[in-house]
């Protein structure tokens, strides 16, 4: 691991996540997402299918990830497969994998997951002793670039269907009948679609959840060991959206609206949050201001989590939708971020899209948050729509430029990120029939966007053109782009939407190679008549329906969203007589209790010192996250943290000096000042039972409020270090290699602090070495004021030279210093500190 750069990503052992084994004859699923750790680990819908599988008595769920480049080249080096986290299985080992298709990009990931993990890349190939590949998610909508890999595809929400999946294979492997028999089975089932069985009649018709109160939904969601991306809790509030932007594939396929009452969404909001002990709770739907009780389910959720300073974030905004209100009561705790989305810069372009919103409404948004305080806005618009011209691309700057003058009319400097993306027409949208602009087309644009958006003040961000270009060949294609997709991944891509991993020669070598025309594959409108290769595909709204909107769209006509209460549009997103629940009144809210408020009155506060060890897999964790693991442990425990003042309040909490990556240590320190007293053998027990495998607290002591910071009075570090057994040889070695340094007057070596490089000398900082034999090493090191001493593992190899592969470096003692006159601030204190009492 050490050679990984995030080796939280590969531990497997977070809070929640569960290493459980079926029962003799039950179904072990593997649930892969094709995309990093940081990623996917919070991914909603990831959690939900992994929640599901583990809570039936039948079936178990593993997780794993798309490791990073670094990773993948320690595989290869130990010879070992791609496993995953909970179990430390390889792939080809579980009953079935489920992939996660969030974006077309990972496609090729998925093939380098499958080969990793020993199982077959082609559905083909596979027999009896291999794994059934299943997939499910937004790529879904047009599957047929992966049909050639994929098993089955679950068309819809997966929830119900994954169990039946399950007891599918479950009743398959009791049988003893061959794979053939499997796959029969499987297609019989609603919303799956099995390529291998389809006879090219009829359609495939999407499952639905039609009471999102009902569904099962995560309370106790897994929470990672590093920071991801998205690192908060999360609470669907709805599923679909009452609007019906023409470009937006999510809004047509997770049709009809369903939404959760507000009673559920504030129950789920409280246990979501004190289980995992997050400090941001997102509430999360795709048009989440539209959500009828919004403003008071906020108020109420604030008001019961505001104890543990939880903070409410809204993601992506409509404009029109937000109040003051809602604003006012999300500052209440911290402030944080808001995106608008206005899509397009004209109202003009905004009514072919049917946006249905105008400049005033988003200047108003703006002039809402502005005015209590924030700094930061995000905007996102889309360029390359259809019958966009070069007056609507001056139309994103001049918006731009008038949200500014509002902030500045605010009395504050605006900070602007504006996110640029290139339209894709989407299957199952109206717009799928429409061209897409191709690379030259994109950078065109894109550049001239950029000129108009140089305005103090605005930060522009944009996906690379290709990228786009890709991700319009993958979800536009048909299964000729299979042959594209396996020949770029033997050919060695990966990581495809990542800018600095896309390796562009290489798609266009495959596509060569293939004889795939790319550019008429994503750029060619279609004809209204002609087959699509998602047709059979029966997601959202009808063909009927998508057409109509076509032709409202180039009028230039308004349509009403999914989000009516007497639907009368008839768009085939449901059936007639399903009945869709939806969130009901305000006044079904009941009364709510909430914990007896802990005030910060006068200042009165409890300040404890723990000394705790990290060890095992929690010495692969970084400072910070170690830091963030500790305050969410504080949390689930319902202990009340004291929290600093302003805009964004932190924990009251001071840690020792951060330990370098990789390495153990027995004597960690950290302060905390809690709003109430408590026994700290209590406080020790309840922190325990929370903190995740590897940390643990060995000692609590109160401690008084001006005591010094714990890094303030350390004086030197003893590390072990524990190497491989090599015999007399090694040992007479060391030996001479301790005697050879304490003959030296000096011993000076090169340190990089914060990219600079200096010299310190290792005669005024190491003040014992002691051999305990030929694999175990002990070295004690004075400390500067910060109570920092060098790298262990750089003093080793100062010595001794390269460090053995498999060595352990544990950090023993921290002993605490009498000194004599200020110290400078160095790499090392030298000579002017003396050891006076061990600390802990």
């Amino acid at each position: 691991m050490d050679r990984v750069r995030r080796p939280g990503s590969y531990l497997g052992c977070e809070v929640y996540a569960r290493a459980k084994s079926p029962p003799t004859g039950g179904v072990h699923w593997v649930i892969a997402f094709p995309d990093s750790y940081e990623i996917g680990a919070t991914h909603l819908g990831f959690q939900i299918i992994y929640h599901v599988l583990n809570e039936h008595d039948f079936s178990a769920a593993d997780r794993v990830f798309m490791p990073w480049d670094d990773f993948r080249s320690e595989l290869e080096l130990r010879g070992r497969p791609l496993c995953s986290l909970e179990k430390d299985l390889p792939l080809v080992e579980f009953d079935v994998i489920g992939f996660s298709l969030a974006y077309e990009l990972g496609y090729t990931n998925i093939l380098s997951m499958l080969a990793l993990g020993g199982a077959p890349i082609l559905s083909a190939d596979r027999d009896e002793t291999d794994p059934l590949v299943v997939a499910g998610g937004v790529c879904v909508a047009n599957p047929e670039p992966l049909s050639p890999f994929i098993d089955a595809f679950v068309v819809g929400d997966g929830e119900e269907t994954a169990v039946e999946i399950s007891e599918a294979v479950r009743s398959w492997k009791a049988s003893g009948e061959r794979r053939d028999s499997l796959l029969d089975e499987i297609a019989s089932i609603d919303g799956v679609y099995v390529p291998s069985r389809w006879s090219g009649d009829g359609f495939i018709k999407a499952g639905r959840i039609a009471d999102l109160d009902s569904a099962p939904f995560p309370t106790c969601q897994v929470v990672p060991m590093i920071e991801a991306v998205h690192d908060r809790a999360v609470v669907e509030i709805a599923r679909g959206c009452p609007h019906g932007c023409r470009f937006c594939q999510a809004g047509f396929i997770y049709r009809p609206l369903r939404e959760r009452s507000p009673q559920k969404v504030i129950d789920l909001a409280e246990q979501v949050v004190k289980n995992t002990g997050y400090s941001d709770l997102t509430l999360l739907s795709l048009s989440v201001g539209d959500y009828p009780a919004i403003v008071e389910v906020i108020r109420k959720i604030i008001d019961a989590l505001r104890v543990q300073h939880t903070a409410v974030n809204l993601p992506s905004l409509r404009a029109g939708s937000l109040s003051a209100e809602v604003v006012e009561f999300i500052r209440s705790v911290r402030k944080t971020g808001f995106t608008i989305a206005p899509e397009a810069g004209s109202e003009r372009l905004r009514s072919v899209i049917n946006k249905g919103i105008t400049d005033d409404e988003v200047i108003e948004t703006a002039r809402i948050i502005f005015s209590n305080g924030w700094r930061l806005v995000k905007l996102y618009f889309m360029f390359g729509l259809p019958t966009e011209t070069e007056d609507d691309l001056e139309a994103i700057a001049d918006i731009v430029g008038r949200v500014r003058q509002v902030g500045l009319e605010a009395g504050i400097k605006p900070n602007i990120n504006v996110g640029l993306n290139a339209f894709v027409p989407k299957p199952h949208t109206p717009f799928q029939w429409e061209a897409m602009p191709d690379i030259e087309q994109i950078r065109n644009r894109l550049g001239f966007l950029r000129k108009r958006l140089r305005i103090p003040g605005v930060k522009v961000t944009w996906s690379d053109p290709r990228v786009s270009f890709l991700e319009g060949v993958m979800s536009r294609g048909d299964r000729t782009v299979a042959g594209a997709i396996e020949r770029a991944w033997r050919l060695g891509a990966a990581f495809d939407g990542w800018g600095d991993h896309l390796k562009w020669d290489v798609w266009e070598k495959a596509f060569d190679e293939v004889g795939l025309d790319a550019r008429s594959m994503a750029s060619n409108e279609r004809s209204e008549d002609e087959p699509l290769p998602w047709d059979h595909i029966r997601i959202g709204a009808s063909r009927k329906f998508l057409l109509r909107e076509r032709t409202r769209a180039f009028k230039g006509e308004y349509s009403p969203g999914c989000g009516v209460r007497e639907c009368m549009e008839q768009c085939g997103g449901c059936d007639a007589a399903a009945k869709v629940k939806r969130a009901g009144s305000v006044a079904e809210i009941e009364s709510y209790s909430q914990k007896e408020q802990l005030e910060d009155v006068g200042g009165e506060f409890w300040r404890y010192r723990l000394i705790y060890r990290k060890i095992g897999p929690a010495r692969y964790l970084g400072h910070l996250d170690t830091v963030r693991a500790v305050h969410q442990s504080f949390r689930r425990a319902n202990l009340t943290l004291r929290y600093s003042q302003g805009y964004h309040p932190m924990p009251k909490t001071r840690f020792g000096p951060p330990l370098p990556l990789g390495t153990a240590s027995l004597v960690e320190c950290f302060d905390v000042d809690l709003l109430e007293s408590i026994d700290p053998v209590d406080l020790m027990r309840r922190l325990n039972e929370e903190l995740p495998r590897g940390l643990q607290i060995r000692e609590v002591t109160e401690i008084g409020k001006n005591d010094p910071a714990p890094q303030e009075s350390i004086g030197s570090v003893r590390y072990r270090f524990e190497v491989p057994e090599g015999g007399r040889t090694d040992l007479n070695a060391r030996k001479d290699a301790v005697d050879t340094f304490w003959v030296e007057e000096s011993f000076p070596v090169t340190v990089k602090s914060k990219g600079k490089e200096r010299s310190i000398d290792l005669r005024e900082v190491i003040t014992d070495v002691i051999i305990l034999g030929g694999a175990t090493v002990e070295i004690e090191m004075l400390c500067n004021e910060q109570g920092v001493a060098p790298r262990p593992k750089l003093v080793w190899e100062s010595i001794f030279g390269p460090i053995p592969p498999y060595s352990r470096i544990i950090k023993v003692g921290v002993m605490e210093a009498k000194r004599d006159k200020t110290l400078p601030e160095s790499e090392t204190s030298g000579a002017n500190a003396k050891n006076d009492r061990v600390m802990y």
